[in-house]
């Protein structure tokens, strides 16, 4: 089944995102999460929480999430009402893609054209909200 019929157009969802970063995964284990998908023509990655740190390694890729082709790993979870959010992101190493970007996304589904709005950090160091 894929991903994408787990999410009714009523049920949006919140994650962490991810695109043009490479960590390893350490496991399958999702922690707060329900799910981690490929959004778009992006290749799948992987995702592995750890408890004791309460920290997320999560490995993917994909083109953008610009306009109505979006191409990212996504860690998501349904939500419905207010929630408070927040990310601490920290890259492996400097450089890199300019436009690799990590944060939180609240999205509507799980299809490439989906709305959404979210807060990244990109490789470069620019902090965007961006919708």
């Amino acid at each position: 089944m894929p991903a994408s019929s787990l999410l009714p157009d009523a049920w949006p969802t919140l994650g962490l995102i991810l695109l043009a970063l490479s960590l390893p995964a350490c496991g399958d284990d999702l922690g707060a999460f329900e799910g981690a998908t490929a959004i778009g023509d992006a290749p799948d990655g992987a995702v592995a929480y750890d408890p004791a740190s309460g920290s997320y390694r999560i490995t993917g890729g994909g083109s953008n999430i610009w306009d109505t082709s979006d191409a990212f790993q996504y860690v998501w979870r349904r939500t419905a009402g207010d929630l408070v959010l927040e990310a601490d992101v920290a890259w492996p190493e400097p450089g890199g893609d300019p436009h690799r970007k990590a944060g939180w996304m609240v999205r509507g589904d799980l299809t490439p054209d989906a709305a959404y709005a979210d807060a990244v950090l990109h490789g470069d160091g620019l902090i965007a909200l961006q919708y």
